[in-house]
C-alpha cells in the first residue's frame, strides 16, 4: 500500500507514473473493486475462491513496506487515504462521483460475471448479501455508504 503514496519521503517511485493523470481516479476505483471482490470471496466464499482466484487473478493489495513488515492484506478503501489521493491533486468530491459510477458498472458487470461463471454454491447474490452484511465492506460515510445503497438498488 504504501508504494502508492506519492511522498519524496519513503523514497519510492511513483507506479502511477506511467498511467495518464486523467485517468488515475478511474485506475484507483478499479484497482478497489477488483481487490474488494477478491477480498470478499477470499473471506466469504472460500469453498469457491480458488476457482475464482485461477478466472481473474485480481490483484492482492498489503500493508507492507520493504522487507521489515509483515505481509497482512489493506482494505481497498485505504486507495482513497490522503497520502495516495492528495498529492496526486484528485479532489475528493470528484474521486466520490467516479467512485458512485464504478460502483453501478462492476455491481451491473458482476453480475453478468457470476451468471456466466459457475463458481459452485456461489452466485453474485451471495457475493452481494456478503459485502452487505461486512461492515469493512461498507465502511465509511462516504464511499462505503455510496457502496452500499448501490448495492441495495442495483443488487
Amino acid at each position: 500500500m504504501g508504494d502508492l503514496f506519492l511522498s519524496p519521503h519513503h523514497g519510492l517511485p511513483d507506479h502511477l507514473a506511467n498511467i495518464p493523470k486523467e485517468d488515475h481516479i478511474n485506475f484507483l476505483c478499479s484497482l478497489f473493486y477488483n481487490i474488494l471482490i477478491d477480498q470478499v470471496m477470499f473471506t466469504h466464499h472460500p469453498e469457491d475462491y480458488w476457482k475464482f482466484r485461477l478466472l481473474t487473478f485480481y490483484p492482492k493489495m498489503d500493508r507492507t513496506l520493504g522487507w521489515a513488515r509483515t505481509l497482512m492484506m489493506a482494505n481497498p478503501y485505504e486507495l482513497f487515504s490522503e497520502e495516495v489521493i492528495k498529492p496526486r491533486s484528485i479532489h475528493p468530491d470528484t474521486l466520490l462521483e467516479k467512485f458512485d459510477l464504478w460502483a453501478k458498472f462492476i455491481i451491473k458487470d458482476s453480475q453478468k460475471y457470476f451468471d456466466k461463471h459457475n463458481l459452485g454454491t456461489t452466485s453474485w447474490g451471495t457475493v452481494r448479501d456478503s459485502m452487505l452484511n461486512d461492515p469493512d465492506c461498507t465502511r465509511g460515510v462516504y464511499y462505503g455508504e455510496t457502496l452500499r445503497l448501490r448495492l441495495l438498488e442495483e443488487g
